[in-house]
């Protein structure tokens, strides 16, 4: 992942595996004594900081949320993998998660039905809280690709 970051730090795939590293890594599981979990924990901890530049996976979601929000041009890949991750680790509300897809998602790069289908299928894979944020996206790609079929 090291090496990911340093060819292409905005990678949404990149972004994708970190958070999943790091959720992951961050569950305590009890080493028993056993030297090699204690071991194998603390170089997973110390890798898990690196990866996060030193903070938490919270401060880390929010960090990133914020420069999604704030970075008109972000590319749609990389909005929905952030608001996925958000939604994920209940890391704010759903409002704010999905609003960078709703205020601004079409307008950023990578803008294409094949994404905005990934989006919806992202948004219906979260389930619940997030229906009137489907139907919202749905109704905003129909509007930009009028001829595209089965976004629903």
């Amino acid at each position: 992942m090291f090496k990911a970051r340093a060819l292409d730090p905005n990678s949404s795939e990149l972004f994708e595996r970190i958070f999943e590293f790091a959720s992951q890594s961050s569950v305590n599981e009890e080493t028993n004594g056993d030297a090699n979990k204690a071991i194998v924990k603390d170089i997973l901890t110390k890798e898990t900081k690196t990866l996060l530049g030193g903070k938490s996976v919270a401060e880390f979601l929010i960090e990133s949320f914020c420069r999604v929000k704030n970075h008109s041009l972000t590319d749609l890949p990389t909005r929905v993998a952030v608001m996925k991750a958000l939604v994920l680790s209940k890391t704010g509300t759903v409002e704010d998660a999905t609003s960078l897809l709703l205020n601004g998602g079409l307008e950023g790069r990578k803008v294409s039905v094949v994404n905005c289908r990934k989006a919806i299928k992202c948004l219906t894979l979260l389930g619940g809280d997030l229906d009137d944020a489907k139907k919202q996206w749905i109704t905003q790609v129909k509007a930009k690709f009028p001829l595209a079929k089965d976004l629903e």
